[in-house]
């Protein structure tokens, strides 16, 4: 009798590790790169309130969300580490990580600006750079972008925090970052539109299989109907004010 109630209970538990090394092969696995305003832990941003508010019901079940350092999160997907990642779009998969993947529709519209403190004036073209001291985050590669800074002195640091702080004691001139940004970035900092250095259409970027592009037709009706009754306006306008969603 006791040997059966033993065998019952050996049953089940590797029943119960069966469902739950299924339940986890079947999870799609989303990388989030840690960029300010982007994606963050546990700060409100803006890629993972974007998949949190799309997705719904099973497909959301289905969905693990992994934060990772910019580079480190392009190396992991690079290596087939994760299934997608959310941020750039193909083009911006090849030129960082030369990658091709399948994407999902638009969640949002990205450039990457020269920004000057509010009380300097913005910068209208790179000849103004020339011999100034410019910042950028970690993980940009200038190299990819189809522009020359060699007349520029150019350096990098870990986190935007850290580039903030090095622009407000004006031991920097210029600041290379994405717009939209954080909310201190766009009242404290100014660019001009006429110099954008590169363009993303930001989606959610897998690898090419049979899973991913089941996946990928799956969140692609939701971005749709999400579009449709307003869900990605409300979105951008929830984090950028009346920021156009195109700009």
């Amino acid at each position: 009798m006791l040997k059966m109630a033993m065998l019952k209970f050996i049953l089940i538990i590797l029943i119960s590790l069966s469902f739950s090394v299924h339940s986890s092969e079947t999870k799609i696995s989303l990388v989030l790169p840690l960029v300010d305003g982007w994606a963050h832990k546990t700060n409100k941003s803006y890629a993972p309130e974007a998949i949190n508010r799309i997705t719904k019901g099973d497909l959301r079940k289905k969905i693990s969300l992994n934060y990772r350092p910019f580079k480190r999160a392009l190396q992991a997907f690079k290596k087939k580490k994760f299934d997608c990642f959310v941020g750039g779009d193909e083009n911006t998969m090849l030129d960082f990580a030369s990658v091709k993947t399948i994407s999902s529709k638009m969640i949002r519209n990205t450039s990457l600006r020269v920004y000057t403190l509010k009380k300097n004036k913005k910068v209208m073209n790179l000849k103004q750079l020339e011999g100034k001291k410019v910042i950028y985050v970690r993980g940009l590669e200038l190299k990819s972008l189809e522009h020359d800074f060699s007349k520029v002195q150019t350096s990098s640091v870990n986190d935007v925090i850290q580039a903030v702080k090095m622009m407000k004691a004006e031991r920097i001139e210029a600041l290379l970052h994405w717009f939209p940004s954080t909310k201190e970035i766009m009242s404290d900092f100014h660019n001009h539109h006429s110099i954008i250095l590169y363009t993303i259409k930001e989606r959610v970027n897998c690898h090419i299989n049979a899973r991913s592009k089941k996946f990928i037709k799956e969140l692609n009706e939701m971005i749709t109907s999400f579009d449709a009754v307003g869900g990605i306006k409300k979105l951008h306008t929830d984090f950028y004010g009346d920021l156009p969603f195109k700009h």
